[in-house]
């Protein structure tokens, strides 16, 4: 046992030297999987996202990464092919913020440190938890008007089955992805990555259910919420009346959001490290 403890002092100061921080940014795109994008991705839909990163890793296999990244998603029926009808007969929109706060867990497959001889590269994956925070909106009268104050699918009614749908714009989701880290340098280290976050809600793009009837719509909320329910009236000669039974999106699946871009980060090394 003593053997043990004093095999340990000896070789902590070795353990504690090879962990080391990184501090960096990301730079990429977003874009998201929802009832706007036929379960697929529209590459027309994509925007610009960043952040900021800080990595501390480890061993060279272990390293623990968190995150800030803000981006845009959107989605519009203009877009649908397969569902070619839906201009006309739904005529949605949306875009909304992303701001997602997360921790993940790397695995480096071939081993991974700034400045080694050996493993200035390699490939990782990564799983963990992250906060997400949007707000749907959609273009309304020459502005943007948030969507989810005005429970357009009935959520604010007094009606049980409709207070289901009520949801958070601050939710808890999963980002999983994978990326290639190389070494650039006595403290630099260059990335790329692509990410996707699964969500536990139907209700990034404020569309997940059947519609509700409008008049109660417009007693509990008003007209603008009445509008932006149901604007088949702004693409066709009349408003196409819709009932409760009628879709206007589809709660099978639930929304995605991704990420893709470069890193750049520097390693705060200890003094003297160099090839360890």
């Amino acid at each position: 046992m003593k053997k043990i403890i004093l095999l340990s002092i000896l070789f902590l100061p070795v353990f504690l030297y090879a962990q080391y921080w990184e501090v960096g940014v990301f730079s990429g795109v977003s874009n998201y999987n929802g009832d706007f994008s036929e379960r697929g991705i529209k590459m027309n839909e994509t925007h610009f996202a960043y952040g900021g990163i800080m990595r501390f890793n480890m061993n060279r296999h272990l390293t623990i990464k968190g995150n800030i990244i803000k981006g845009m998603i959107s989605g519009s029926d203009e877009n649908a092919k397969k569902y070619y009808h839906r201009q006309w007969s739904r005529n949605l929109s949306f875009r909304s913020t992303v701001l997602d706060i997360g921790i993940q867990p790397e695995f480096n497959i071939l081993g991974y440190r700034t400045n080694h001889f050996t493993y200035k590269s390699s490939p990782y994956i990564f799983a963990g938890v992250s906060i997400l925070r949007f707000n749907p909106q959609a273009y309304y009268n020459e502005k943007w008007t948030n969507l989810q104050p005005l429970g357009t699918e009935g959520q604010f009614l007094n009606v049980p089955e409709y207070q289901e749908r009520r949801y958070k714009l601050t939710q808890i989701v999963i980002p999983f992805g994978f990326g290639w880290k190389y070494s650039i340098g006595r403290n630099m280290n260059l990335g790329c990555e692509f990410s996707a976050r699964k969500t536990f809600t139907d209700y990034l793009d404020d569309v997940s259910m059947n519609y509700v009837d409008l008049r109660d719509l417009l007693y509990r909320n008003g007209q603008i919420a009445v509008k932006l329910s149901n604007r088949t009236g702004e693409v066709n000669d009349e408003l196409i009346e819709k009932t409760m039974d009628d879709s206007r999106g589809s709660p099978d699946a639930k929304d995605w959001y991704y990420f893709a871009g470069f890193t750049l980060s520097y390693s705060l090394l200890p003094r003297g490290c160099l090839g360890y």
